[in-house]
């Protein structure tokens, strides 16, 4: 049943999603896109609306079920409304409909085996989705942050754990889903917002000029990058990042050309950098910044821009970038005073965090390898570019390759570097240049995924300028072709299989409610005790410390923290003289084996699956020992 429901809330949503695109794109984007660009790009936007309107509800603390299914009911019952009254409303999207089935039935017509391949693939990840959230990082980070966001019904500040601080975009519609259903149901936004990558990939490479067999070439060879599938069936935040990024690097194209341009469009771009801005600082150093210069090097191509139009033009994608990523800038410094943190800690802010957590390479963001002076750091250019293949990443090796053949011939000079390859090539080189020694890529390329859409519109291209050049190879050349793309597949399907062996995970779904506890049981600590938390939900009046997801109670996530009070989070490590410091984070309850000299200071709650729960007592000697305990709110 808990499956069942999920897909039931996916169903009504996916719909949803598109729907509330369509009521922001319709009149800035509709004559300016085609149909299935429109089709990728409305549900996109739809998410991204989504999630800052949960910010919006979690500001007021109303984020609850009985609000989301409140305006769920009451967005479709107005859009039933207008249909009704309005039939030249709905029109346009029966259109889409249309065009959208009739062109996956010509993409099967035209590429049978891609095709096939491309929705094996889809659905083998989307079936993954069907399991509980077990990873490690989505549990101790993105999937934990969404659970708190529910437990509270809108914002918390979590100082014991600097990383949460980071936006929150795509947390919050895990937010959204836990609030409706399980984790899995927030695992397959993921994987739509995967999904709705591939789509993009598709869009971008036909607005190249390739043709539809060679734009499902270049979403098969994303969809079989080791990386998109292990990202695809859990709850990370980077495919959301991706497709963020490809729209808004799609949009510019689309913004600066001569006949389709406007500056609704290229608002748009700015509103998609925005959004992976609001889910990953990285999406800055890798994302927004080559964008900015890849836009200021396509204008610059053009003569009949003055320099007051094309400083407009980036003041505009510069300003629309900024007022989406706004919330988060003001939550953190409402928070901490930096609107950047856990960033710069040092020079910005908050004062007394422990150097611990100043020193921890998570926030410092140090590079894999030494980047002092000019040789190390063309040694860690190098580097990281051939060990992007390590985790199955092979096409900055293969665009190379591809690249610097059509580069030398004299029949594909010319068409391999159009306005458009080197605005997009551009944009890749900048995001290498600037990502290597600021540690915002990495080879396992998880931060860079739509650089990898992006390569493989461009490869597909540059091959099929070769076929084009070439004529008398050609058939030469799509056996090449497709020895390439079934090396990749096989690749990333035998990468995929090891990296689930090892992290114990299966990929068939788990329907039944006992079943799925037994997969969690087996491989989360305590994570039967932790449910078994529910029963004393009630009378739990603070935070527990040695709690975690999935605990129906507040708790303290375990992290580097932003305070000395939090820096002892194991409940077996306490010392009475911890207990105060605890007492003023709003710590009130341990779950877990404590040690004698704590005794006299706690009271036995209760017991979950062999795990206490104690109470710290408000009469305690050691919360009085500084006197700032009495002034936290003793009860």
């Amino acid at each position: 049943m808990v499956l069942i429901r999920d897909f039931l809330w996916f169903v009504l949503f996916l719909p949803t999603f598109f729907l509330v695109g369509h009521v922001m794109l319709s009149r800035p984007l509709a004559g300016s896109l085609g149909r299935l660009s429109y089709l990728w790009l409305a549900v996109t936007t739809g998410m991204l609306s989504t999630s800052l309107l949960a910010f919006a509800l979690g500001l007021l603390h109303v984020f609850t079920t009985t609000t989301v299914v409140m305006l769920l009911v009451f967005f479709w019952l107005v859009f039933c409304a207008k249909a009704l009254y309005q039939p030249a409303f709905v029109a346009p999207l029966r259109v889409m409909a249309h065009s959208f089935v009739a062109s996956v039935a010509e993409g099967w017509r035209k590429a049978p085996i891609l095709t096939t391949l491309l929705a094996f693939v889809l659905g083998l990840a989307f079936l993954a989705c069907g399991t509980p959230e077990v990873r490690g990082d989505p549990i101790i980070y993105h999937i934990t942050e969404a659970w708190l966001y529910v437990l509270h019904r809108g914002h918390v500040e979590i100082p014991s754990s600097a990383l949460t601080y980071i936006p929150q975009n795509q947390q919050l519609l895990y937010a959204l889903a836990l609030s409706l259903g399980s984790d899995s149901l927030a695992k397959s936004w993921h994987w739509l917002q995967g999904a709705l990558l591939l789509i993009g990939t598709a869009m971008l490479t036909r607005y190249l000029g390739v043709s539809r067999k060679g734009s499902i070439a270049a979403a098969v060879i994303v969809a079989v990058c080791p990386m998109w599938f292990y990202l695809a069936t859990t709850t990370y935040i980077d495919l959301a990042v991706a497709n963020y990024l490809l729209a808004c690097i799609y949009l510019l194209l689309v913004a600066t050309d001569e006949k389709s341009g406007t500056s609704a469009t290229l608002g748009a771009a700015g509103v998609f950098a925005g959004g992976a801005l609001g889910c990953k600082y990285t999406a800055g150093i890798v994302g927004f910044v080559p964008a900015l210069v890849a836009l200021l090097d396509r204008m610059g191509f053009s003569e009949r821009r003055s320099f007051r139009e094309s400083f407009r033009r980036v003041l505009l994608f510069s300003i629309a970038t900024f007022v989406v990523f706004l919330p988060w800038l003001l939550r953190n410094w409402w928070w901490t005073g930096n609107p950047i943190a856990p960033s710069f800690m040092r020079q910005l802010g908050p004062k007394g965090v422990p150097e611990s957590t100043l020193s921890w390479p998570d926030i410092l963001a140090i590079p894999a390898e030494p980047v002092n002076g000019p040789f190390l750091l063309l040694r860690a250019y190098i580097l990281m570019f051939f060990s992007l293949s390590d985790f199955g990443n092979f096409l900055p090796t293969l665009g190379l390759v591809v690249g610097g053949i059509g580069s030398v011939l004299p029949e594909t000079r010319r068409r391999f570097w159009s306005p458009e390859i080197r605005f997009l090539v551009l944009f890749l080189a900048v995001a290498f240049l600037l990502g290597v020694p600021t540690a915002a890529l990495r080879r396992d390329s998880r931060y860079i995924m739509a650089h990898v859409a992006i390569l493989a519109g461009v490869i597909v291209y540059w091959f099929e300028q070769l076929q084009a050049a070439l004529a008398g190879r050609r058939r030469l050349l799509g056996w090449i072709g497709a020895a390439a793309i079934s090396s990749l597949a096989v690749s990333g399907a035998v990468q995929v299989y090891l990296r689930l062996g090892d992290l114990n995970e299966t990929i068939l779904p788990i329907f039944d409610a006992h079943a799925r506890d037994e997969y969690c049981q087996k491989r989360l600590s305590n994570y039967q005790a932790n449910r078994e938390l529910a029963k004393y939900a009630d009378q739990i009046d603070g935070q527990v410390l040695g709690a975690a997801y999935p605990a129906p109670v507040p708790y303290v996530l375990g992290g580097a923290p932003l305070r000395h009070e939090l820096l002892v989070q194991r409940v077996n490590e306490l010392e009475p003289k911890h207990l105060a410091g605890l007492w003023r984070m709003g710590v009130r309850y341990l779950f877990g084996e404590v040690r004698s000299e704590l005794l006299p200071h706690l009271e036995l709650v209760g017991d979950c699956h062999g795990v206490h729960l104690w109470r710290i007592r408000h009469n305690s000697p050691a919360l009085h020992t500084d006197g700032r305990a009495k002034k936290s709110g003793l009860p």
